[in-house]
């Protein structure tokens, strides 16, 4: 799949872009049921190395990803965007600088690397950059 493929949007590789969008929940099953039923969503489930990762399609499109809360450090179901950096290491360091921490650091997929940041008022966001050091995934 190509990385214009797996998101459906082909300016998601546009800084300050919207690269992705997850579901943080901790009841699959119900969130599963829940979306398929009211966008008509497809689901598609990959085994990641520690987890059972969902992916929700929309036809062939790949529109949204649905992980473990734990992840981010939450007990409730919550959605985060990522937003497509150029250089995640800039990104994070100057998040630092304006008071922002770091939540998960920057971790290989196959397509790049991301990593989840607070912002001063505790609200999660995550960044996304394409290619970059993703030979470990």
């Amino acid at each position: 799949m190509s990385e214009e493929e797996y998101t459906g949007n082909p300016d998601h590789q546009k800084p300050g872009m919207t690269s992705w969008t997850e579901l943080f929940s901790p009841d699959h099953e119900a969130s599963k049921s829940f979306y398929s039923q009211l966008f008509g969503w497809e689901i598609q489930e990959m085994q990641m190395p520690d987890m059972t990762y969902t992916m929700f399609q929309c036809g062939n499109v790949p529109v949204a990803g649905l992980a473990e809360p734990a992840m981010i450090g939450v007990e409730n179901a919550t959605w985060m965007n990522y937003i497509t950096v150029e250089k995640l290491e800039d990104s994070i360091e100057k998040a630092k600088s304006l008071g922002g921490s770091v939540v998960v650091e920057p971790s290989p997929l196959p397509q790049g690397r991301f990593a989840i940041i607070r912002d001063t008022h505790n609200a999660a966001i995550g960044l996304y950059e394409y290619g970059g050091d993703s030979e470990d995934c």
